[in-house]
């Protein structure tokens, strides 16, 4: 799986879903992909990302989920964090220790 890394400060949806897109084998660059996902200046939306997503067959479930439930689901997963300041950020989640 290749990795993307945001390159400004709102893309990281785009980055995200570009990173699961790679587990997939499939190859698209992160500007592309942000179209898709019509990332703004503001961001991506989780349904965005979901449409984009379904735009090249994958199937892509939102959850509301402790730290704990993510032992029961299977990785990569894109988890959405929300800042004290009520900042979001996506993330992509390979794995969980046993200290989670």
């Amino acid at each position: 799986m290749k990795y993307f890394f945001q390159e400004n400060r709102y893309d990281c949806g785009a980055a995200c879903v570009a990173t699961i897109l790679s587990y997939f084998d499939v190859k698209e660059e992160l500007s592309t992909i942000a179209q898709k996902c019509r990332t703004s200046n503001k961001g991506t939306t989780l349904y965005d990302m979901k449409q984009a997503l379904s735009q090249y067959g994958v199937k892509f479930e939102g959850y509301e989920c402790s730290k704990n439930d993510f032992k029961n689901l299977k990785p990569p997963l894109i988890a959405q964090i929300v800042s004290f300041e009520n900042a979001n950020h996506f993330v992509i989640l390979k794995g969980t220790s046993k200290n989670v």
